[in-house]
């Protein structure tokens, strides 16, 4: 019996991670966060899915395997909600989650917003001893054909945001409980672990180009067993094409790549090689990621429009043929407060109003309503201030140039009154630059 239960330590031994840590590690979590901060969840604009699977050690017999899917969503401007199953194999040894998250931001300033996201885990654990091989066969025929256990966690982050500056904090398996009804009574297979994470990294746009370099910096710390930290920098072109190179603590080098295949669909991958021993005995570790919108979203992937330009999209241009709104351009000074901004033509549709559009073109002028009277109570004494305000101000009215040229024009008679309000609040604005 001693020496069945040396077989499974040993089997489950061959990855120091595996004891120390307890969550799958991915090369790919610039594409998503969510995997390890709820903070994360629906901070991607659109309704997102996205794929993960990764080899670690690929060509070792019983190396950690890894499949995770997730799905997200915004709820408004504010809030998301979003989904995640993981599953993973070492040898004997699987683990199987299931979590559910939710996020919520408040705005501290102009620009500046934090977000706290909490999850809710349930996890189930296994050992497979249908393959252990040992000596004496008696010992198997003691035990159970396989050893089962689940329970239930939290995780809790939050998240930081400011021009393109993130940082992150996250603590997973916030409750250091155990694992119901699972054997061998070994802490190292049936203990939760708490598992902290930060993370910081800036985009630094290249002078007046297309090519955005980003620094990032992950630390991992577990009590028993210390900190796991990357260092990566990434460059991204037209955010169509982007690579990372990184370093992991360990003599681990991450290398890793993506583009998008089509306007909703993008394809990363990732090689990771490590000069440990028992890693140069494999062929490195490998991982893809397939992410799909399940909305459109606007400036991201090959269709998207210009943004020094002002070129409307494929999908914007087929729009205002079909509700019949004015085709014409409306072009945005670089101080912002063009007046060809303030005075919108709009053809007459022939189309009944929508509902669920109306709603929504209510909900959305109402935001950028709310933005703007945070733009009045914030502080634009320093230069940077004003530079920070101008910008949000170029987003606000874009956006709000946008509803109005895309939806029916009955439509937007209906909000006549907000979007009243919202230009004697850019009077106001103006006045308080000046």
């Amino acid at each position: 019996m001693k020496n069945l239960i040396n077989t499974l330590i040993i089997s489950c031994l061959m990855s120091t991670t595996l004891l120390a840590q307890q969550l799958p590690i991915s090369n790919l979590y610039d594409q998503n966060r969510m995997m390890f901060n709820p903070a994360n969840t629906g901070d991607q604009d659109v309704p997102v899915a996205m794929l993960h699977h990764r080899q670690q050690w690929m060509g070792i017999q019983g190396a950690p395997m890894s499949q995770i899917i997730t799905i997200q969503t915004p709820l408004g401007e504010y809030m998301g909600v979003g989904g995640m199953i993981q599953n993973t194999k070492t040898d004997i040894l699987r683990q199987t989650s299931l979590h559910l998250n939710y996020a919520y931001g408040v705005d501290l300033a102009l620009g500046h917003r934090l977000t706290f996201g909490l999850g809710a885990v349930y996890y189930q654990n296994s050992l497979d001893l249908n393959n252990v091989v040992v000596q004496d066969q008696s010992e198997l025929s003691m035990y159970a054909t396989n050893f089962n256990g689940s329970s239930f966690n939290m995780d809790f982050g939050v998240r930081y945001n400011w021009d393109k500056l993130e940082v992150g904090i996250s603590a997973n398996q916030l409750l250091s409980n155990k694992l119901n009804s699972f054997s061998p009574n070994d802490n190292r297979f049936n203990q939760f672990r708490t598992h902290f994470n930060g993370i910081a990294s800036y985009g630094i746009v290249v002078g007046e180009s297309n090519f955005i370099i980003k620094p990032t910096v992950l630390v991992r710390y577990i009590p028993q067993s210390g900190t796991l930290n990357d260092y990566i920098v990434g460059l991204d072109w037209k955010n169509l094409v982007w690579g990372n190179l990184g370093y992991r603590d360990g003599n681990n080098f991450i290398f890793s790549a993506g583009t998008w295949i089509t306007n909703n669909v993008s394809l990363a991958y990732s090689y990771n090689y490590s000069t440990e021993m028992l890693s140069m005995e494999s062929f490195g570790s490998h991982e893809i990621a397939l992410k799909i919108n399940l909305k459109p979203k606007e400036g991201e992937g090959p269709n998207k429009a210009n943004e020094r330009t002002g070129e409307l999209t494929e999908r914007k241009k087929a729009l205002m043929e079909k509700s019949g709104a004015s085709k014409t351009v409306i072009k945005i000074s670089r101080d912002g407060f063009d007046n060809n901004t303030e005075q919108i033509i709009i053809k007459p549709g022939s189309k009944m109003n929508d509902n669920n559009e109306l709603e929504q073109l209510k909900k959305d002028t109402h935001e950028i309503n709310k933005k703007i009277d945070l733009l009045l109570n914030s502080d634009v004494s320093s230069d940077k201030g004003k530079e920070d305000f101008l910008k949000e101000i170029i987003v606000l009215k874009t956006r709000l140039n946008e509803l109005l040229k895309f939806n029916d024009p009955n439509n937007v008679q209906e909000v006549s009154d907000e979007i009243t309000d919202i230009q004697r609040k850019i009077e106001e604005l103006k006045k308080k630059l000046n």
